[in-house]
């Protein structure tokens, strides 16, 4: 897709807007859908991590950590008993909220975050971040490392990290792990001029040091240590005083002055958008308020819509279609 368009005869750059949801991360994250059916897998993937670690790294995890990962495994499988009785793991996120049930949803979010860290560190990122990152990196002799087009902008609803890990794949030709680390949480994680995670991010608010140790694991290959970082990162988000996983909801923003600070940055970086492009997303009735918002920001200057999703296109083109007013914007729907 060109980024460019002629206007009596000017050149002139098109702002491209990416919005994205759970289907963008699909190939590597599992859905609404597979989550239950993942969460349950859990423990039996973790243990024979630690049995094939053990046997390549010539070394035996300690006993004491069994017990840790016991605890570990019963908060993982009580979350996948409760979204297996709702619709979602954000309605269930919701009723908790709704009941005044504050440490549940703490726990519920360091769950997921840790849930969420360990299969990234097992599979290889969704492709398709490859191919963006792939089509839009520039590069300039004297600045290392990528460099980002002033020209696109990302907001989505997921808080994997499968864009930081593909983009750290850009960056890793220095050994260096933590200044790797340092550059994606810079350029990506925190760039709010780039990208904005209206759900943030799964363990990337807390304190720095974890924040480099879960990230070493979900980044790099798995070993014995980078699994005990996953457990020690679980123990000490989950704790009372802590400040939490990074996770945060939509429906949160009552309660929460971030979000309506996140939404409102959100709503500053898409103006002057002219092209928006919405993959894996299906415009759910908990985030509707939030949706409209952000497409209202766009209106004014936007001129095509490209729907990118593979079980509901036709469907996601009438939601938008109601959200906007404009009938200049063309909505064209793809299953690529």
């Amino acid at each position: 897709m060109s980024c460019e368009c002629v206007i009596r005869g000017v050149i002139v750059m098109q702002k491209i807007t990416y919005l994205l949801g759970a289907g963008a991360s699909a190939n590597a994250i599992p859905t609404v859908a597979e989550l239950p059916k993942r969460l349950a897998e859990f423990s039996d993937n973790w243990q024979n991590e630690i049995r094939r670690l053990e046997k390549e790294q010539n070394e035996n995890v300690n006993t004491e950590n069994h017990k840790d990962f016991e605890i570990l495994f019963e908060s993982v499988k009580w979350l996948q008993n409760e979204i297996v009785h709702h619709y979602s793991v954000d309605t269930f996120a919701k009723k908790l909220l709704i009941r005044g049930d504050l440490p549940s949803l703490k726990k519920l979010k360091t769950v997921l975050s840790v849930f969420l860290l360990f299969e990234q560190a097992r599979i290889m990122p969704d492709p398709r971040y490859d191919v963006f990152f792939s089509a839009i990196l520039n590069i300039d002799w004297f600045t290392p490392g990528p460099i980002l087009p002033d020209n696109i902008k990302i907001i989505t609803w997921n808080y994997d990290l499968q864009i930081e890990k593909c983009y750290y794949d850009f960056c890793s030709g220095n050994n260096v792990i933590d200044k790797v680390i340092d550059k994606v949480i810079n350029d990506i994680s925190f760039n709010q001029k780039f990208i904005i995670r209206l759900n943030g991010t799964a363990g990337s608010e807390f304190a720095s040091s974890v924040i480099n140790k879960a990230m070493q694991a979900a980044f790099s290959p798995l070993t014995l240590e980078g699994m005990g970082a996953l457990l020690d990162y679980y123990f000490q988000v989950i704790k009372p005083n802590s400040p939490g996983s990074g996770i945060r909801f939509a429906f949160e923003s009552e309660l929460n002055n971030l979000m309506k600070n996140v939404v409102n940055k959100a709503i500053k970086l898409v103006k002057d958008t002219t092209q928006l492009i919405i993959i894996g997303y299906s415009f759910p009735f908990y985030n509707k308020s939030f949706d409209r918002k952000i497409l209202k920001a766009m209106e004014p200057t936007l001129k095509k819509i490209f729907i990118q999703d593979m079980h509901n296109a036709v469907g996601i083109k009438q939601l938008i279609s109601r959200m906007v007013q404009s009938q200049e914007i063309s909505i064209i729907e793809t299953e690529d």
